[in-house]
């Protein structure tokens, strides 16, 4: 590249050039004022270069366009592309070689569209998984069963890994989720997810949460996960992560000052993008901004995978049947042409194919609750008397102290085994008072 004004001149147009094709494929702006905003933004940048000299004006406009060239479609719309590789990615990818057998159970936790059929068949195969299952609450999704993330329909140790993507900031309390998915996950299986940070909200039907990576470390470890990583740092910078919120604005058309705001708009989301290429030059990269959490967890022991291959000339229903359990109870679920039943009386409809865990059917539902309820709390009152026990003993010995914390901890113990069934219960008895 010569380091030469004329150098620095062709990379503006370049970068002008490279900003009007945006805009104009994706009908951002009228197209007599793509141009201004275009001189607006090599405006800008020209006198960004004031003080420096041609050489390193030329290198860094260069730079720049690197920068427009690895957003490509982003650079005016959608979420931005990871920002750098990490060693993180490195660590998924050797997690989840083990799952690459033609036998391992994916299951994919709020799907919402994400995943129509064809795509779960790019997954699937002899050296790759051997099933997907895609599950969310709203049934007219491309599912495969329609279930709670915080009460899933599978029995202990039956899936080989999991994992979701924007979907832990639409839970109130995405506790359970790592609680469930630690339940049905095999010895050795992994759990990934993918969260939002700075980002705007959005409904889906509600936003409730953000989170960093040590929610993931503390929590994770709390339940039992192993080999717990997070990421962070791929998804950030000051300028890529304001560029990523940049995007997600919208102009109101019905406006007085529409034309302006749309003008300004699209010149700020491209100085944002073309300048990505500044932000090694804030203290640390710019780390203490970022757009989304990554993490990976694993199930403690040695991994197992099926001794079979799931049967995809059958049904999901009828591949994955005994696997399946009552989302509250735990129990075998036994179909019963279109619903599912179980030995307590619980029962779920069968809609399109698609078994709907979300709501019970029939009043026998009721009892189930009720019962289930009466079995946790008698449960639970028998652990407090063991607690009450084993601080006596201590007691005896003289440490009072010990024997008091000994059974607080436990206490905290129980508390953390019984509080996701006891909620899911509640939950469950809210939904169906309310019909």
């Amino acid at each position: 590249m010569p380091n030469s004004t004329r150098s620095a001149n062709e990379a503006m147009s370049i970068i002008a050039r490279r900003i009007a094709e945006s805009a104009a494929a994706i009908n951002l702006a009228p197209a007599d004022e793509i141009g201004p905003m275009c001189e607006m933004v090599t405006t800008f940048l020209d006198q960004m270069m004031a003080g420096i000299s041609s050489t390193e004006a030329s290198r860094l406009l260069y730079r720049m366009i690197d920068r427009i060239d690895f957003l490509g479609d982003n650079l005016l719309q959608s979420v931005n592309p990871p920002a750098q590789r990490t060693a993180f990615q490195d660590h998924i990818g050797q997690v989840f070689a083990r799952f690459a057998n033609g036998r391992s159970v994916h299951l994919e936790l709020g799907v919402w569209t994400a995943w129509p059929e064809e795509r779960v068949q790019q997954h699937v195969g002899p050296d790759k998984l051997g099933d997907i299952i895609r599950l969310d609450m709203n049934p007219t999704f491309p599912v495969d069963v329609a279930a709670s993330v915080t009460a899933l329909p599978f029995r202990d140790n039956s899936i080989d890994c999991i994992s979701s993507n924007s979907l832990f900031e639409h839970v109130p309390y995405p506790h359970d989720i790592l609680r469930e998915a630690f339940r049905v996950l095999r010895a050795g299986g992994a759990l990934r997810t993918t969260v939002p940070f700075h980002f705007v909200e959005h409904g889906c039907p509600k936003d409730y949460l953000r989170f960093t990576g040590q929610f993931f470390e503390d929590v994770c470890a709390d339940i039992g996960f192993t080999d717990i990583k997070t990421d962070t740092r791929s998804t950030s910078g000051m300028l890529y992560t304001i560029h990523q919120l940049s995007k997600a604005a919208l102009v109101n058309t019905d406006a007085p000052d529409a034309g302006p705001a749309r003008r300004a708009h699209v010149a700020i989301m491209s100085i944002l993008g073309v300048c990505q290429a500044l932000d090694s030059s804030f203290v640390a990269g710019g780390a203490s901004h970022w757009h989304s959490t990554d993490m990976i967890a694993v199930k403690p022991g040695n991994y197992v995978a099926p001794d079979y291959a799931p049967d995809h000339s059958k049904h999901f229903l009828d591949r994955h049947d005994h696997i399946l359990a009552c989302p509250l109870t735990g129990d075998p679920l036994i179909r019963q042409g279109e619903t599912l039943v179980t030995r307590r009386g619980a029962s779920y409809k069968i809609v399109n194919g698609v078994p709907n865990m979300v709501m019970m059917q029939g009043q026998s539902s009721f009892s189930v609750i009720a019962k289930r309820l009466h079995d946790l709390q008698r449960k639970v009152r028998e652990l407090q008397l063991w607690a009450n026990a084993q601080g006596e003993l201590l007691t005896g010995t003289g440490e009072i102290w010990a024997g008091q914390h000994y059974s607080m901890r436990l206490n905290d113990l129980q508390r953390k085994q019984h509080y996701s069934m006891l909620s899911r219960s509640k939950r469950f008895l809210r939904r169906i008072v309310g019909r």
